[in-house]
């Protein structure tokens, strides 16, 4: 009734999310057709659903389609590209561009961090 209570109420840190990362993409802005990927511009907002990257800036991949290359080790859901071809990569315009350059039959090297491990992934471009 009239009393007063104080309460200790912990705050958890907020989870990662980066099944989130599919409702950010739209296949009419973020397609990267030659991957086979939605990929988004690595921001502030971005890395808030993530696990620590090891940079700030890159393309995460938000969604993987079934139209991409046949990959030997396909791109997950929030990998974050960092290079293609050992060309860097800093947003989706300069993977785009990068892609561009390459032509049916190229190969494509991506370094990509996964779970803050840094690997490659390679594939045939069509």
């Amino acid at each position: 009734g009239g009393q007063s209570l104080k309460l200790a109420v912990p705050v958890p840190e907020r989870p990662r999310e980066p099944d989130a990362l599919g409702r950010l993409a739209s296949p009419e802005t973020n397609l990267v057709a030659p991957l086979g990927i939605l990929g988004l511009s690595l921001d502030e907002s971005l890395r808030a659903l993530l696990p620590p990257t090891r940079a700030k800036a890159g393309v995460v991949v938000a969604v993987v389609t079934s139209d991409g290359p046949a990959w030997p080790e396909p791109p997950q859901r929030g990998d974050v590209i960092y290079a293609l071809n050992q060309q860097p990569v800093t947003n989706i315009e300069g993977l785009r561009a990068l892609l561009n350059r390459l032509k049916p039959g190229d190969a494509a090297a991506l370094l990509v961090e996964r779970r803050g491990q840094l690997l490659y992934l390679a594939a045939v471009v069509d």
